[in-house]
């Protein structure tokens, strides 16, 4: 799927027809830690308990200091697109990473516990 976007990115900015051109990436989606599906793939985090009622996050390490460039889609990710409309000639041939707020795992957990009633474990998968 990344292959296809970044096709058509450079299709748009190689095409003489389109005036400008501004790519604006979206971080880790919030809202995929309300599906179902992505609950799955992250050890039931943070839609399903275990049989001691815990809620489990289990992901691959994160270099650095840990932490993941997050964007909540449906309240965030317009405006940054809304920005760019209003000015196009200022963000024309930029690349714009859409984040809302930089976190590592453990301080995601930690708001999901805070906001809902849940007993989280936090595990890095290979451990």
């Amino acid at each position: 799927m990344m292959d296809c976007k970044n096709k058509i990115e450079q299709l748009a900015r190689n095409s003489p027809n389109i005036k400008s051109v501004t790519a604006v990436c979206a971080g880790w989606y919030f809202e995929n830690f309300m599906s179902p599906f992505i609950a799955e793939v992250f050890g039931g985090f943070a839609l399903e308990t275990d049989s001691e009622s815990y809620v489990t996050l289990s992901q691959p390490l994160v270099g650095g200091p840990g932490l993941v460039p997050f964007i909540s889609i449906e309240e965030d990710f317009g405006d940054l697109v809304h920005g760019v409309l209003l000015d196009p000639e200022t963000w024309g041939g930029k690349t714009i990473q859409g984040i809302s707020h930089l976190a590592t795992f453990p301080e995601i957990t930690e708001s999901f516990t805070k906001g809902m009633v849940l007993s989280v474990i936090m595990k890095s998968c290979g451990t």
